[in-house]
Formats: C-alpha cells, sequence, structure tokens
C-alpha cells in the first residue's frame, strides 16, 4: 500500500504538471518514506528517527503552523493565490 500512495501522489503531480523541486512532503513514519522521493523538500514532522535522517528539516513541535516558517524559508515568501 505504501508504494500505492506514492504512485497515486506521483501520478497526480504529474497530471499537474508540477515540479518535483516545488513538491513539499511531510512525513512521520517510516511507512511513508518513499513519499520522499517525489519531492524538493522533506519535512519530517514528529517522526521516527529513520524519517529524520531521510528528511531535509526536521519539526519537532506538534504544531504544523511550524511548516510555513519552514516553507518560507526554503521558497521564499508565501503569497496567497487570488481567488478573483
Amino acid at each position: 500500500m505504501n508504494s500505492d500512495k506514492a504512485n497515486a501522489v506521483a501520478k497526480t503531480i504529474k497530471q499537474w504538471d508540477e515540479k518535483k523541486e516545488d513538491i513539499v512532503c511531510v512525513v512521520d513514519g517510516a511507512n511513508d518514506l518513499k513519499l520522499f522521493n517525489i519531492a524538493g523538500l522533506r519535512v519530517a514532522f514528529n517522526a521516527q528517527d529513520v524519517v529524520k535522517e531521510k528528511a531535509d528539516v526536521v519539526i519537532e513541535e506538534k504544531d504544523l503552523i511550524h511548516l510555513l516558517g519552514v516553507i518560507e524559508k526554503h521558497y521564499g515568501t508565501i503569497l496567497a493565490k487570488s481567488s478573483n
């Protein structure tokens, strides 16, 4: 099932014509490590040690608000898309 998840996400990314470097992947368990293969920014969130070793960034706090700072640091300012 784990590779199924990675394959499904990879298929969606391809359909959306997104680049690997523009994909952020947040993982906590080793069962989802294959998702790191499709991401330009790999984040371990309250994760197992094996995930932390493979991640670009580790977030230890149980609050995803910290992800915004990680994304801004990596990509630059986050701009909200206009709904117009």
